[in-house]
């Protein structure tokens, strides 16, 4: 569902249709997504593991999302559009606030979405990454995204 909402505001923000070819839709433990297939082709979705083909890299379309990894697939986002429309490199916090932990490989994408106003904390001191990314939290980031890309969104 983030894949699906996650492409579709980028597709929107730059009208445009982000392209797919035959087989691009199949994963180890997905198949027929076209918006998985289209978060991969962009560069947001990566998957658990590598492998030599994507065939072989599964995804967790059923999973729950955790905010670490919603942080992420955000500031993944965040860099194709910047490169696209030929903006200038992300701005990342060189400190943030949060007491909590957070998987090494996430540091950088909460960094990058705290910097830009995209994500917050769940308080002033955690950001909670391991915690389920809800739907609420999902829709204020894509409108916070929405406005960042300059597309300001009536409230």
């Amino acid at each position: 569902q983030f894949a699906a909402l996650a492409v579709t505001t980028y597709e929107r923000v730059l009208n445009t249709t982000v392209s797919t070819s035959a087989g691009d839709d199949a994963f180890a433990d997905c198949t027929d997504n076209e918006y998985v297939a289209k978060a991969y082709n962009l560069g947001i979705l990566s998957g658990y593991n590598s492998a030599a083909t994507r065939a072989g890299v599964s995804v967790g379309p059923n999973d729950p999302i955790t905010r670490e990894q919603a942080a992420v697939m955000l500031a993944r986002l965040m860099t194709v559009y910047s490169e696209t429309t030929g903006g200038y490199p992300l701005a990342k916090a060189e400190s943030l606030p949060f007491k909590d932990t957070a998987s090494s490989w996430a540091l950088d994408g909460i960094a990058t979405v705290y910097e830009h106003g995209i994500m917050a904390g769940t308080s002033a001191t955690t950001f909670d990454g391991k915690a389920n990314y809800t739907i609420e939290q999902a829709v204020v980031t894509m409108y916070r995204y929405f406005n960042w890309a300059g597309y300001g969104v009536s409230d």
